[in-house]
């Protein structure tokens, strides 16, 4: 029998439960006329940021620093044929600059979402 090891690199390790990003997200998400219950479908992390999607089709960015959840709502880009996500995100992926965000969902549609990073200045 072999024993556990332990990954010492990469940028997803729960030092802490997640609980300030999990109870800013709701457990049920509107589908038309109805409520579902939220799921999270993929997931991907950066070491400044976690990116969920989910079953409703949207996507939830978290700033680990400000421990701020932000509901991405994806536009349409001119290059897009089809609306956004109708079915469950399976995919995520960040560009090398953390810019822009790209999901899959389970009927091939891929969307692009440029992040708007704004400077607030208090």
């Amino acid at each position: 029998m072999s024993s556990p090891k332990l990954e010492e690199e990469g940028v997803l390790r729960e030092w802490a439960p997640l609980s300030k990003l999990l109870h800013q997200i709701p457990m049920k998400m509107r589908q038309g006329m109805f409520l579902e219950d939220l799921r999270f479908t993929s997931v991907d992390a950066t070491t400044e940021c976690i990116v969920l999607g989910s079953n409703c089709g949207t996507c939830f960015w978290y700033d680990r620093g400000t421990h701020y959840v932000q509901h991405l709502r994806p536009e349409i880009e001119r290059y897009t044929v089809d609306g956004l996500h109708k079915t469950r995100v399976t995919a995520l992926e960040w560009s090398m600059n953390g810019q822009k965000l790209f999901s899959g969902d389970s009927d091939g549609v891929v969307v692009f979402t440029e992040m708007d990073f704004v400077m607030v200045i208090l």
